[in-house]
């Protein structure tokens, strides 16, 4: 490897590794890991089935949460981690890649879990935009059916309006062929008794 480590005895007498070059850039850095190693072929495979979890499982929002829940917890056990890694290096790798700077750890474990937390952070705002057009959406539609529902129920009272004044006119001519009978009723009764009172006036004559 390129870049060198040494290892340091902090204060608790934990064996926490440091780097005796200062790195240039990362990708000096990367470059200076052997891939082949087991482990570090395991840990990829652990991030590409994350981000395969994390896309297949975009549409089931409780599953997400939980494992955005997950992924924050292994990052904030990052350091620890990396503690643990530069103790115990000897069992698992064949150079010291733990870094007293966590730059190493922060590369290969911690960038990768929080690109995926914030793919679904984006997923997750993109649908709350989303649900908000479609809301805003319903509610237009909504409103436009409301105002051609009135429309449609002034345009039928106003036919049902027109239609019902011949109604009212052909209700009201019984009542006036009424009051014509009882007009000619009154004048055959005029007429009966002035031609009995004519017949009276002859018979007293006579």
């Amino acid at each position: 490897m390129e870049t060198e480590f040494t290892a340091i005895l902090t204060d608790g007498n934990k064996l926490v590794p440091a780097m005796q070059n200062e790195v240039l850039n990362i990708l000096t850095f990367l470059r200076g890991i052997d891939w082949t190693e087991p482990w570090l072929i395991a840990l990829l495979i652990f991030h590409v089935l994350i981000m395969t979890v994390t896309i297949v499982t975009r549409h089931h929002g409780n599953f997400q949460g939980v494992l955005f829940f997950l992924l924050l917890i292994l990052v904030l056990f990052a350091k620890s981690i990396n503690e643990l890694g530069a103790s115990h290096w000897e069992y698992f790798s064949r150079q010291q890649y733990f870094d007293s700077h966590g730059m190493f750890i922060s590369i290969v474990f911690s960038s990768p879990i929080l690109l995926n937390c914030l793919i679904m952070v984006g997923h997750w705002l993109w649908l709350s935009g989303s649900m908000t057009i479609k809301i805003k959406q319903a509610q237009l539609k909504e409103r436009l059916r409301a105002e051609s529902r009135l429309r449609r129920q002034k345009r039928e009272a106003e036919l049902k309006n027109e239609s019902n004044e011949p109604e009212v006119e052909q209700r009201n001519w019984p009542q006036y062929d009424s009051i014509i009978i009882l007009v000619d009723i009154e004048l055959l009764d005029v007429m009966s008794l002035t031609k009995f009172l004519v017949q009276m006036k002859t018979c007293k004559e006579k």
